[in-house]
């Protein structure tokens, strides 16, 4: 992705947290209701986002490749856990996984990405599940090599890549899975569920 391509992404998050900010801002001072503003006005973020994808299709190359962009490494949360179970609000969620005996578990982000490094986890016996759950921002998962997995990707609107695959636009779904996902005794299976953003896998 090119810096111009990144520098526009960022400027439409600057520009909708600061909409937010504003909306619960006014709320707080009794001067609207943000339920019903945004029960009227959401689709102006579906068109503004349609906007953006379109945009940014243009700035990029058309060939799949994994994604470069990568996380501050100071705000990399180091974790050893067996079994995650992680979730916040605001901003990036930056988390790098080390367990030998990984049980799967649940990551949410409702405003920013979600980088999911999942290189150095050894798996427990039987298959172990993962749900990453976001509503606006990517989602990047950095998986280990020579594992067993299968990946399930649905999103309202942006895109998908999984390794060589890809799919992108509203309501689009993909599914990845290795040739012995089936009959591996230890295997992972990570459910990816995202509103608005791009996912990445690789």
């Amino acid at each position: 992705m090119s810096d111009h391509s990144n520098e526009h992404k960022g400027f439409f998050w600057a520009i909708l947290l600061i909409i937010i900010g504003f909306l619960f801002l006014f709320q707080n001072l009794g001067y609207l209701d943000v339920g019903n503003v945004i029960s009227k006005f959401w689709p102006v973020i579906l068109i503004v986002w349609g906007i953006s994808l379109i945009l940014k299709r243009s700035m990029v190359a058309t060939e799949v490749q994994p994604p470069v962009k990568k996380p501050n490494p100071q705000s990399t949360i180091n974790l050893s856990d067996d079994k995650i179970s992680y979730s916040k609000t605001f901003g990036d969620l930056n988390i790098k996984l080390d367990s030998k005996n990984f049980q799967g578990g649940n990551i949410h982000n409702t405003f920013g990405e979600i980088y999911l490094n999942l290189q150095d986890i050894e798996l427990n016996e039987g298959e172990s599940k993962l749900f990453v759950n976001g509503v606006f921002g990517d989602i990047h998962i950095n998986l280990p090599k020579n594992i067993a997995y299968k990946v399930e990707g649905s999103i309202t609107g942006g895109s998908i890549t999984f390794l060589n695959e890809k799919v992108d636009g509203f309501s689009k779904q993909l599914i990845h899975q290795t040739d012995d996902f089936k009959t591996a005794t230890k295997k992972l299976k990570i459910v990816i569920s995202l509103t608005f953003g791009d996912v990445a896998v690789w």
